[in-house]
């Protein structure tokens, strides 16, 4: 009797998955319901949803791929999951890498997302919890979208071997989504204004968004984000950009660099950053650029080559105004070097920087601050703004070290407070003509006699759901895939020849310890029991990559 029951479960077991899967090639050329009855759909061959029909795609469908397979939307795909059944498209293969898969490519024919005056979603192609993992195989993204403009909602975008979207349209809208573990970046995008809000960001090895051109046209945000163990975060060509109340944690490189102008940097917390500026513009040509209401702390940069050193800012170019107000800045390190750089090019315009009501306090360098220009031959010129400031970096050799030449702009700096009211104390923290000849003169009284009471009316910050501030920092270190079965690759975008990975048991044991040989290198680890490990990733001794790993 109990091998009568095996034979009759086995049977119906197999008839069962039989009926629940779809195959999935050619052209759509209907408008068409992928079912849960009918999943997983397995797309052995290049798929196109023809232009002028819809995809609709139920909650809970898992849509797999075949090697090097792409689905092509010419038409509108709507693909809706709920949080309980999310929608999901991944490999076919038994143990699935990133790049198994193409891609899902969204095409000039494509429906565009529709928005009302709010900016919320009515119609057109959108992925609402939707996950999207082990794409990316013919080097574009796991997503790409050209000259449309799908709507993300509550989607994960992971494990890619390229980057996350690639994205070449009018508008980009990326919303509570999270993109995560590429060895590229995980947005690289061209086109018009795009938003990103309530996103994480996530280990991509080469930066969470490469600007590579924007048309300026509309005003493109980035509010309430998180963005952590990237190699930078923000770069490229930003115009007219606002980045407000996001978390810029544990990123190597430049946070935010700025190469466009009219862009607005308020109320965001910068902190445990390295081997970059948090914020760098360049050549910003508009005026109006704003950075106000930061928290900017605990960021080094220990590269003296870089950016000057630089670990808060580093301002180069023509700008024609650059606000500077009410951020806090304390904690900041920058051995040898000085923690803000300011290479002037003098406009003709006065007060074209405005720096005013910041916090300075405890950051570490040669000097908290060093301006550097050419020389105008115009020593009444006024170029800056610098007014009701605190310095207080006793860590700091200078508060102020000026490097513009005698003859160019002397330094107007009246009314900051400098720690100490003695003016032989503020004498001997300010580096100007009376230190060396050849250099302008700073004149500085009158002073405060109190430290500045800076706005700290929107420092206020709530992480994205799911997100922890792990204190282990990850330069541009990546581990996939994640879970791993008989092997895994540790990816290292700062490769240096001198690196080695470490692993642990829960006990805190070593298990496991691998001299790193190239920037992928493929770990076996079959021998390793099923369950969760924790692993470092060494140079020099010092950590610069840390995190969990679960062996299957």
């Amino acid at each position: 009797m109990k091998k009568v029951y095996t034979i009759i479960f086995t049977v119906i077991l197999s008839v069962q998955w039989a009926s629940s899967q779809t195959n999935v090639s050619g052209f759509i050329n209907a408008n068409t319901t992928w079912t849960l009855a009918g999943s997983p759909y397995i797309v052995t061959g290049n798929a196109l949803l023809s232009q002028g029909f819809t995809l609709t795609i139920d909650p809970g469908v898992v849509v797999k791929f075949g090697t090097n397979n792409a689905l092509q939307i010419d038409g509108q795909l709507i693909a809706i999951g709920t949080p309980a059944q999310r929608i999901t498209f991944t490999s076919n293969q038994a143990s699935p890498q990133p790049g198994d898969w193409a891609k899902l490519h969204f095409s000039d024919f494509s429906v565009d997302a529709v928005y009302n005056a709010q900016g919320n979603y009515v119609s057109g192609t959108i992925m609402k919890y939707c996950d999207v993992l082990y794409g990316g195989s013919l080097m574009w993204g796991s997503i790409d979208i050209q000259q449309c403009s799908p709507y993300f909602n509550h989607c994960n975008i992971k494990y890619g071997s390229w980057c996350g979207i690639n994205f070449n349209g009018d508008h980009l809208t990326v919303d509570s989504s999270w993109i995560t573990d590429f060895p590229k970046r995980g947005v690289y995008y061209q086109g018009g204004p795009y938003t990103f809000r309530n996103d994480t960001i996530n280990s991509c090895a080469e930066g969470a968004i490469h600007i590579a051109g924007s048309s300026g046209v509309g005003r493109s945000r980035i509010t309430h984000s998180y963005f952590r163990w990237n190699y930078g975060v923000l770069s490229g060509s930003n115009n007219h950009t606002t980045i407000m109340n996001s978390t810029f944690i544990y990123n190597a490189g430049p946070a935010v660099l700025s190469m466009g102008g009219n862009d607005t940097v308020s109320c965001n917390r910068f902190r445990y950053n390295s081997n970059g500026p948090v914020l760098e513009f360049q050549g910003t040509t508009d005026s109006g650029s704003v950075i106000h209401n930061n928290i900017i702390e605990y960021n080094v940069n220990t590269l003296a080559s870089s950016w000057n050193g630089a670990s808060v800012f580093y301002i180069s170019g023509g700008y024609d105004t650059l606000f500077i107000s009410r951020n806090t800045i304390r904690h900041n390190s920058s051995p040898g070097k000085s923690c803000c750089f300011f290479s002037v090019q003098f406009s003709g315009a006065p007060n074209t920087l405005q720096m005013y009501n910041n916090s300075c306090t405890e950051n570490d360098g040669e000097s908290f601050m060093r301006f550097w220009g050419p020389q105008t031959n115009d020593p009444s010129f006024d170029f800056m703004y610098l007014d009701s400031n605190t310095f207080i970096n006793p860590l700091c050799t200078y508060e102020l070290y000026n490097s513009v030449p005698y003859g160019s702009p002397n330094f107007f700096v009246e009314g900051n407070y400098w720690g100490n009211s003695n003016t032989s104390y503020i004498d001997g923290v300010i580096y100007d003509y009376f230190d060396f000849a050849n250099q302008s003169v700073v004149y500085y009284m009158p002073i405060l006699t109190a430290p500045v009471v800076v706005d700290t009316s929107c420092q206020s910050f709530q992480l994205p759901l799911g997100v922890e501030e792990n204190p282990a920092r990850t330069y541009g270190v990546m581990l996939y895939p994640n879970p791993a079965g008989s092997e895994f690759v540790v990816h290292s975008a700062l490769f240096s020849h001198t690196e080695e990975f470490v692993l642990y048991n829960p006990l805190g044991e070593e298990v496991l310890r691998v001299s790193l040989e190239n920037p992928d290198q493929v770990i076996p680890c079959e021998g390793l029991s099923a369950g969760i490990y924790f692993y470092s990733v060494l140079s020099e001794g010092e950590v610069v990559g840390s995190g969990k790993l679960i062996k299957e």
